[in-house]
């Protein structure tokens, strides 16, 4: 295992975190949006879909990497990708929402969520699929009302 190839695997494991700490705070923000407290709420429907890509990346990346260390290198050298693909996003996390705090990272995902529910909206109606777009422009109203 070369240098670079611990590099890229701390990256992949730290976008991994980021990604997680997205996702964990799109559901916070889904359940608040939604009449229910339990499940997701609109969790689904707020995400982007542009944020799949951020985990699947950090996956294939840290199983590839973790992969070629076990059969290149040593089963040493594969625990030690394991355990930096394993701790990676615990420490992201631990940085991006000190403990008992709110994430670092809120505005930057609230700006972030409504951009992606008004892309959405103009989508649906380009589609003349009004039945989301009035689903999705009440979702905005509510994200208006609740966060702006």
């Amino acid at each position: 295992m070369t240098l670079l190839e611990y590099f890229i695997l701390i990256l992949a494991s730290v976008a991994f975190g980021f990604d997680t700490e997205l996702r964990t705070y799109t559901k916070i923000v889904g359940l608040e949006l939604s009449a229910t407290k339990t499940g997701t709420g609109y969790q689904d429907a707020i995400t982007p879909r542009e944020w799949n890509v951020i985990f699947v990346s950090s996956i294939a990346v840290s199983l590839t990497i973790i992969i070629i260390a076990f059969i290149y290198g040593s089963v040493g050298t594969g625990f030690v990708c394991i355990a930096i693909a394993y701790f990676g996003p615990i420490v992201t996390r631990m940085i991006i929402t000190p403990a008992g705090k709110e994430t670092i990272l809120k505005d930057f995902i609230l700006r972030y969520l409504f951009a992606s529910m008004n892309r959405r909206y103009k989508k649906y109606k380009k589609q003349n699929d009004n039945a989301k777009a009035d689903a999705m422009n009440g979702l905005i109203q509510k994200f208006k009302k609740k966060y702006k």
